[in-house]
């Protein structure tokens, strides 16, 4: 009978540990699978560091070809970064971080809004290298260059959450 007892005190304690590690685990998965698109998206950073730089560069030379070059690549990381952040906002969260899924879900949206707008101006910048820009046109860039501006704390703030995902236990 003190054997009985004993082996099921020992099976309750094992099914406890097991227990809060499965918790656990399930926070780390969740922690790995955000790291590795973190990564991803960290090894895309100099390059696009390099293609602004060329944009700006050509901008400032007059330059239309190397211009439309750099474009066409800005767009190609663009696309990428915000398939990034959805997938950053689509990976299953523990219950206990869901909430934070989801403040990263609209943050990420707002990256993706502000990608998409300094695209746009980047185009419109780069018209400006074949021809004068219209009144609209002008219009345009003050308008995007404000919805930029309002959307930046969006990236302070998907930072912030990141951080605190990842502090997570």
């Amino acid at each position: 009978m003190k054997l009985l007892k004993k082996s099921l005190c020992l099976m309750l304690a094992l099914l406890l540990v097991l227990s809060l590690t499965a918790c656990k685990s399930k926070t780390e998965k969740y922690q790995e699978s955000l790291t590795t698109i973190i990564n991803e998206i960290s090894d895309m950073n100099s390059d696009i560091t390099t293609t602004v730089t060329a944009l700006q560069t050509a901008l400032g030379a007059g330059d239309k070809t190397s211009y439309d070059a750099a474009l066409v690549s800005l767009k190609t990381y663009s696309d990428s970064l915000k398939s990034k952040y959805q997938a950053i906002a689509a990976v299953e969260a523990p219950k206990d971080l869901e909430d934070k899924r989801l403040a990263l879900k609209g943050h990420a949206d707002n990256l993706c809004t502000m990608l998409d707008d300094s695209i746009e101006l980047y185009t419109i910048a780069g018209e400006a290298l074949s021809k004068d820009l219209t009144e609209e046109q002008i219009s345009r860039i003050n308008i995007l260059q404000t919805e930029i501006g309002q959307l930046q704390g969006s990236a302070d703030s998907f930072d912030s959450i990141l951080n605190e995902i990842m502090a997570a236990e």
